[in-house]
């Protein structure tokens, strides 16, 4: 099931995206998510509409949209591979009238893949201030919303 997220979840989800950020982002030391964590569930969290993919009150997912902007789009290790992500991502796109985008990392191939999968294409490449890492800047575009 696909629901809101509720502000008391936020802890849960802060906590979620720091485990999936280190896996998945082996290229940028630790320390960069771990001193991120609390601006994440005080400060990020708070500003976007937050989806959450749950069964039986467990949280195995989220999505966070602002204006468009998919900033947060992360599963929990043990669950990924399984459908979650792209239930979240097919959710959002169904919501939201307008071309979603985001920013992947450019050594992040797997999620690379998954997006273009999934019917984002490149649009740019960029460098992210605060990792020195390169990432691209993609989007969805449905030809419904043109």
């Amino acid at each position: 099931m696909i629901r809101s997220a509720k502000k008391r979840e936020y802890s849960t989800l802060s906590q979620l995206w720091l485990r999936v950020s280190i896996h998945a982002h082996h290229f940028i030391p630790t320390k960069y998510w771990t001193d991120n964590v609390h601006d994440m569930e005080i400060l990020y969290l708070p500003q976007a509409d937050n989806w959450i993919y749950t069964k039986k009150n467990k949280i195995y997912g989220f999505i966070s949209i602002c204006d468009g902007y998919i900033a947060a789009l992360f599963v929990d290790i043990p669950y990924q591979r399984h459908g979650i992500g792209k239930a979240l991502l097919d959710f959002v796109k169904d919501k939201y009238t307008v071309n979603l985008t985001l920013n992947v990392y450019k050594e992040n191939l797997q999620a690379i893949y998954f997006y273009r999968k999934n019917s984002f294409i490149i649009k740019e490449e960029t460098t992210d201030i605060q990792t020195g890492h390169q990432e691209y800047i993609m989007q969805y575009c449905n030809n419904n919303r043109r």
